[in-house]
């Protein structure tokens, strides 16, 4: 027997403890697309300016928790099915709700990340510009 699929048995019969290698593989996952939407926003402000940059990253930081939540959301979800395992697939309705839900609540995460990075940025941009904040 390869020991490879060994493992890969014993990864999906004990779910009891396997579902913190999938959530630490969600996250890993999320990261790198997080990373990839971002990271040229982030260069081309760090080329404009690195000052502007670091300030932009501090009120993003203060802007972003909503964004974190949502994908805490979406976190626990992936968990959720992982650890109900085959009664999930025997039940439609759960499968459909999950195979929307947990995309949903990603994108959903990923628009209020973006939103609160242009939100810090925008801010910035007034302050230095120095334009009142209408509403």
């Amino acid at each position: 027997m390869n020991p490879i699929s060994f493992y890969f048995d014993l990864f999906l019969k004990e779910r009891f403890w396997s579902w913190t290698v999938i959530s630490i593989a969600y996250l890993l996952l999320t990261l790198v697309v997080r990373s990839v939407v971002f990271r040229r926003l982030a260069m081309e402000l760090k080329q404009i300016d690195r000052g502007l940059y670091s300030a932009v990253v501090r009120v993003y930081l203060k802007n972003s928790p909503a964004g974190w939540f949502v994908f805490l959301i979406s976190l626990l979800l992936v968990i959720f099915l992982w650890r109900r395992g085959r009664d999930v697939l025997l039940d439609r309705f759960a499968l459909l709700a999950f195979a929307i839900g947990i995309p949903i609540t990603f994108c959903t995460s990923l628009v209020f990340h973006l939103v609160a990075f242009s939100n810090a940025l925008l801010t910035l941009l007034r302050q230095r510009a120095g334009v009142e904040q209408e509403f």
